[in-house]
């Protein structure tokens, strides 16, 4: 009898400490879809709930980790309402004007957190082909963006067109995306910005320079990739790719500029892994509240100086004004109401720069591989029954809580210095095996004497 409670005390804890390393590892990717899905999975609430805890990721990570650099992004934003208030065709105008003054000033690299539908003007739109000449033509490597839509974005009625006019979103039945939700995004139909001149010119390499702009549900979390589908032209979906996300291509692209073609390989190591770390801090756009903020530019001040905007059409380099900074990465963006994210709520341009900071001074903290953190689990639980095993029970849990305190300063330590850390849940193992094992042993004197 007594051998058979014992099998059966060991089978129950065994698929406990399962459960307590595989639920962590569920929540810790569910805050990897994307932001405003509308069917988000369950364990997202679970995680979110823990992220907003008054201890959280936020409070361990930034407890000494690493010191704040200058700036390397700075924002040009488009906020005057002239000009966010005209056709999208003449906005384009604006912005091949905005993009050669940018150019004029010689930073390392351009971003643009902004996307272009393909069919939103008509051919041969003067607007679309200044836009078109001025970031093919550019000196300065320019990385554009691509939208994408999750499933509650999408034109419900395949075959009503004239409600989706002028919308480039691609119209997919909802029933046939149900059928294929791992891709969980789909690619919208934008411009091509496709030099052939530059292909192999030095700084503008347009060809490969695509990020997609999708912020993570989590926006603690820097996205790296997105599996997307691209519709093909009867309206069905292809194949899913991987594609990278805006900041990736930025901090990339801006590494190969200054380091003669190379690529870090701590950023190298983070893609392969295809896990998005957790940025160490977010900081706000610069302000009378936070001078260390990330300095954002008015773009029509740029562009024209102190000229009213109804004039923005004269406006020539003699007009042109100062940037508010010197930081060598520019992000040109557009302000809209809408783009809003997490809480307190942070503009989606100010986010975007803080990952591609994050990523260029390894301003964030990744996860050990899932592999590694499995075998140092199963090493820990091993060596809970080691100790168990060789000494009586109460020298036993002395040693097993010694244990414990020492596994969790070492972790915080690696956390701190190198970045890398375990999925704090699973370091709920630590705690939770010799109290298992303790408790185990004690019903066992219990009923045995």
């Amino acid at each position: 009898m007594a051998s058979k409670f014992t099998a059966l005390a060991r089978t129950f804890r065994f698929i406990g400490y399962i459960v307590v390393v595989s639920v962590p590892l569920l929540v810790e990717h569910a805050g990897e879809i994307p932001e405003k899905d509308a069917h988000p999975p369950p364990l997202y609430r679970l995680s979110n709930l823990v992220l907003h805890a008054p201890i959280g990721y936020d409070a361990v990570t930034r407890l000494g980790f690493r010191h704040a650099m200058p700036h390397l992004v700075q924002i040009v934003r488009v906020r005057d309402q002239q000009i966010m208030s005209l056709p999208v065709c003449q906005k384009r105008l604006f912005l091949a004007k905005l993009v050669k003054a940018v150019e004029e000033i010689h930073p390392s690299l351009i971003a643009l957190d902004i996307w272009f539908p393909q069919n939103a003007c008509p051919s041969n739109d003067p607007g679309t082909d200044a836009l078109l000449e001025s970031i093919q033509g550019s000196s300065v490597p320019i990385v554009v963006s691509m939208e994408t839509y999750p499933p509650s974005e999408f034109a419900k009625i395949a075959n009503d067109q004239t409600a989706n006019k002028g919308d480039d979103r691609p119209v997919v039945s909802e029933a046939q995306f149900e059928q294929t939700r791992t891709g969980r995004l789909v690619l919208g139909r934008d411009l091509t910005f496709r030099s052939e001149s530059h292909k192999n010119g030095p700084g503008n390499v347009m060809l490969v320079n695509v990020g997609l702009v999708r912020i993570a549900a989590d926006i603690k979390k820097i996205p790296l990739t997105w599996p997307v589908y691209e519709v093909q032209p009867n309206g069905d979906l292809g194949d899913v790719r991987v594609m990278p996300s805006l900041s990736l291509v930025a901090a990339e692209t801006y590494e190969r500029e200054i380091s003669n073609g190379r690529v870090s390989s701590r950023l190298r190591d983070l893609v392969d892994a295809e896990a998005f770390p957790y940025i160490t801090s977010l900081s706000p756009e610069k302000s009378a509240g936070a001078p260390n903020g990330i300095p954002v530019t008015d773009a029509l001040k740029l562009v024209c100086g102190s000229l009213p905007a109804a004039d923005w059409t004269r406006c020539g380099a003699e007009n042109r004004s100062a940037l508010v900074s010197v930081a060598p990465i520019v992000m040109i963006s557009q302000w809209t109401s809408s783009d809003v994210h997490g809480d307190p709520p942070m503009p989606g341009d100010v986010l975007q720069a803080n990952y591609m900071e994050a990523l260029l001074e390894e301003s964030y903290i990744a996860p050990v591989p899932e592999r590694s953190t499995l075998v140092l689990n199963i090493c820990w639980i091993l060596l809970v029954e080691v100790i168990f095993f060789i000494w009586p029970t109460p020298r036993a849990v002395k040693y097993a809580v010694f244990a414990t305190l020492a596994i969790l300063g070492i972790t915080y330590f690696i956390l701190l210095e190198w970045g890398y850390f375990l999925v704090f849940w699973t370091l709920a193992l630590a705690v939770i095996s010799p109290m298992v094992r303790y408790f185990e042993e004690l019903k066992h004197v219990l009923v045995h004497g």
